[in-house]
């Protein structure tokens, strides 16, 4: 809501409900309209004769943020916002994954990352007894983490199966800059970067992308970008992951 017209297009006069300020003032809902901050649209903002302040109901931009954040639950946002723990743990519990062609190449690949890890750390590997992964609780529970999130947004996105690794690269992307080891009250990425991550450039996994296609002879009335869906970030520079439709 607002109290200036002036800021809505599309205005029209409609009567709506009486608001009670604080300070126990009061004004009436005159009409609505649609206000536009930069790239976001309100729509049916109500313009309330008296009131001093612009007022944006969060219920949306929530849910936005939520499936960003490769649905993260409402709890762990909140912290997120009270604490100031993002801009715009352990080191152990920064989780990074890694993807096989097949399972039979698992043996090789994680003894090879287990030495590797150990070199570059100095690190003592004890190894648990076999068929006990109740000992293994860490990455047992963090595995089940990253597969949910990955399940909730590809429902959401209506995503095929073949997506499945792009949506657990963007969940452990995601996750590692917003969940809170509690009993430091920060963000994993921080413990491990010494400095607050930016979530400013997050996007829906799934969402529609239009890629500036500045590379075929284009007529004057063609199209200038390709249809495409977001499928991630990359780690190691400022770039998306985009899938490009056919």
């Amino acid at each position: 809501m607002t109290g200036s017209k002036f800021v809505l297009s599309d205005y029209h006069e409609e009567k709506g409900p009486l608001v009670t300020f604080g300070g126990n003032g009061k004004g009436q809902t005159r009409g609505y309209g649609t206000l536009t901050n930069g790239v976001t649209t309100f729509k049916r903002v109500a313009y309330v004769e008296g009131l001093m302040h612009n007022l944006l109901t969060s219920t949306d931009m929530n849910w936005l943020w939520h499936k960003r954040l490769s649905h993260l639950n409402f709890k762990t946002m909140n912290q997120l916002s009270i604490n100031k723990l993002v801009t715009g743990l352990p080191d152990h519990l920064f989780t990074k994954v890694f993807f096989l062609r097949s399972k039979s190449v698992a043996p090789e690949e994680i003894i090879f990352f287990v030495k590797k890890m150990e070199k570059l750390n100095n690190l003592l590997l004890i190894l648990i007894p076999q068929v006990t992964p109740q000992q293994n609780g860490v990455v047992e529970r963090r595995n089940k983490t990253l597969i949910g999130a990955a399940r909730s947004m590809s429902s959401e996105a209506n995503l095929a199966t073949q997506f499945w690794v792009e949506a657990i690269n963007t969940a452990c992307y995601t996750q590692n800059r917003s969940l809170i080891v509690k009993c430091f009250k920060k963000i994993v990425y921080q413990l491990l970067r010494n400095r607050k991550p930016s979530i400013k450039h997050f996007h829906i996994f799934g969402c529609n992308w239009y890629i500036l296609n500045n590379k075929d002879n284009l007529g004057k009335f063609d199209s200038k970008s390709d249809d495409g869906i977001f499928l991630g970030y990359s780690s190691i520079s400022k770039a998306y992951l985009v899938f490009n439709k056919p």
